[in-house]
């Protein structure tokens, strides 16, 4: 599935998680979680498509790679985490058990999601190439956008002015759309 899908699989799954008790950090880890396994792009020469695309879903795609770049991630999250906490003492710093939680449940979709296609995925990729696929749907499927957009406008909670979180509304939107453009952008790239 194309970039912008699977930022809003992973927007919709972040959001079954209460951001007033496991912090703001759950929408963006969640929107870059589920695109985890295509962050491969920024270990291939640039400008090498034939290598780039005779390997891609390969390692990044399989069990054994989604495993290590949850971990990966979940490092990289707590540290950042660690040193805003440590810039500002006001923030807390994000829990391992819930970052973990959120990333494994978003990268997982990713490899889900791309089953769901003709191109398929290898799971147990190195130790079968084997290639596995849904065949129910386009490698970029409009109506899943606007299924995707639909809930997620729809289910958006009004909130009172006293239950913001730290990050104000028009930050976290921001945010978002920032990373809903780098998923649009990763597209183009690709």
């Amino acid at each position: 599935m194309d970039n912008l899908t699977h930022s809003m699989t992973g927007w919709t799954l972040a959001r079954l998680f209460p951001q007033q008790r496991w912090g703001p950090w759950v929408t963006p880890v969640g929107i870059l979680g589920a695109n985890l396994p295509d962050f491969e792009f920024l270990f291939v020469p640039r400008g090498d498509k034939p290598f780039y695309l005779m390997h891609h879903r390969g390692w990044s795609h399989c069990i054994l790679g989604i495993v290590g770049e949850i971990l990966l991630f979940t490092c990289i999250v707590l540290f950042l985490g660690w040193l805003l906490a440590r810039r500002d003492p006001k923030k807390s710093m994000p829990r391992w058990g819930p970052v973990l939680l959120v990333i494994s449940i978003t990268a997982a979709s990713h490899l889900l999601l791309d089953w769901f296609n003709t191109y398929g995925v290898r799971p147990l990729f190195p130790f079968d190439e084997t290639r596995i696929y849904g065949d129910l749907a386009f490698l970029v499927e409009p109506w899943i956008w606007l299924m995707f957009l639909a809930g997620l406008i729809l289910g958006s909670p009004i909130r009172k002015p006293s239950e913001e979180l730290p990050l104000g509304p028009k930050a976290r939107a921001q945010l978002t759309l920032i990373l809903l453009l780098i998923s649009v952008a990763m597209c183009a790239i690709l």
